[in-house]
């Protein structure tokens, strides 16, 4: 009995459609995408941990349903891996020259969250943060129903963003109100 490739992926490997890519290209684009996205949080948490206002924050008052501080950091992680991972669906089986649109929505979505992590930890502004979150969950949302139309898994990937980003849009709110 021999083993091919496809037999020893993991099962939500098989349950994607066929690629015509390589397989070492397929798990080159994984990292690829991978390291972008984290890049991002990489970037967007430099920007609230080295700010001068990091103490700020944590005088606010926070909403009743804020989590503490320790699933934070590996929430977020999950959710820029997944958002990762939902482009990588549709990158495997598609050009970039066809994915112009997702690409675009994709980094704007990056692009919204490193400017909230901005306007609410270095500038200290809880109201405008909120604009570029909801601008954020705008592209996110987008990017969930592009997403879906052309590739379901990567649909369904962008929906725990979507979910993380309407949470985070709800504390920030909270926050904008109670202080």
């Amino acid at each position: 009995m021999t083993l091919s490739t496809e037999s020893i992926l993991p099962l939500s490997m098989r349950i994607l459609k066929p690629s015509h890519r390589p397989i070492t290209e397929r798990w080159a684009g994984l990292g690829i995408l991978l390291a972008l996205a984290l890049g991002f949080q990489v970037l967007s948490f430099w920007l609230a941990r080295f700010s001068v206002h990091g103490e700020w924050f944590l005088s606010q008052v926070q909403a009743l349903w804020a989590l503490h501080a320790w699933p934070i950091s590996p929430l977020w992680t999950l959710f820029y891996c997944t958002q990762a991972i939902s482009f990588w669906t549709l990158w495997r089986r598609n050009s970039l020259l066809n994915l112009k649109l997702e690409l675009s929505l994709f980094l704007c979505q990056f692009a919204f969250s490193t400017l909230w992590f901005l306007s609410l930890f270095v500038w200290q502004q809880s109201l405008l943060s909120l604009v570029f979150l909801l601008l954020q969950n705008i592209a996110t949302l987008l990017c969930t129903i592009v997403f879906w139309r052309k590739e379901q898994p990567a649909g369904q990937w962008m929906c725990v963003g979507l979910s993380w980003g309407i949470y985070i849009a709800s504390l920030n709110m909270a926050l904008s109100l109670l202080n």
